[in-house]
């Protein structure tokens, strides 16, 4: 089973023991640079996006078998579209859940500084 990957970062270890032991996946397939460079940089002044992302949907239907998952994080808008893309391609779309734990640490001038860490807890699957 593979899992088609629409996101900018590289997977934890934590997030792919979690994959492999929810779904089965035994296949990771990260974006080629040129797919992620666009997924990773949708023009904000675009009124319309669908064109643009394009080229990544293209990647998507010529990577996808039916039944693989696919982790989609991004862009809001681009998000909506790629989720609706992979049901209707047989896919399964899911995302990462994370707990977000913030630590304050007060130096040597008084001063406060707070490190926030996001630690994965599970995949959901994008509900219709």
């Amino acid at each position: 089973m593979k899992l088609l990957l629409l996101f900018s970062h590289e997977l934890t270890d934590e997030q792919e023991v979690n994959a492999k032991e929810t779904f089965g996946i035994n296949n990771f397939i990260y974006m080629p640079d040129n797919i992620k460079k666009i997924w990773a940089n949708i023009p904000p002044e675009l009124e319309n996006i669908r064109d643009y992302i394009q080229p990544v949907l293209d990647w998507v239907e010529e990577t996808k078998a039916d039944g693989d998952y696919i982790l989609i994080h991004g862009d809001p808008g681009a998000t909506f579209i790629a989720v609706n893309e992979a049901h209707r391609l047989g896919l399964i779309p899911i995302y990462a859940t994370t707990k977000r734990v913030s630590i304050e640490e007060k130096d040597n001038d008084g001063n406060i500084r707070i490190m926030k860490i996001f630690k994965h807890v599970r995949y959901r699957k994008y509900e219709v």
